[in-house]
């Protein structure tokens, strides 16, 4: 199996990149709150998320009909996923 140079390049410099702090996204459902304070209660979820997993709280969240996006910046190269309830993390793809 031959290596392109891009793939070796890419394999090289992606653990340098990630030291510099990878973004991820945090897809919570809507269901889980739909209190009169639910942009309050999402913004708490996710700073708590965010600062929990060693990452930086990027901005607040946006609600959406039936999922509310927000996301984490500097996090940790080996973030450790935390399991927030009716949320997915996940690397914010490029």
């Amino acid at each position: 199996m031959k290596l392109s140079a891009a793939a070796i390049l890419s394999v090289a410099v992606a653990p340098a990149l990630a030291d510099d702090g990878a973004e991820y996204v945090l897809v919570c459902s809507r269901d889980s709150f739909r209190g009169s304070d639910a942009q309050g209660h999402f913004e708490a979820l996710y700073k708590d998320a965010c600062t929990g997993s060693g990452c930086k709280y990027a901005a607040p969240p946006e609600l959406g009909d039936s999922v509310v996006l927000g996301g984490c910046t500097n996090c940790p190269s080996n973030l450790d996923l935390n399991d927030v309830p009716n949320c997915l993390m996940a690397p914010k793809p490029s």
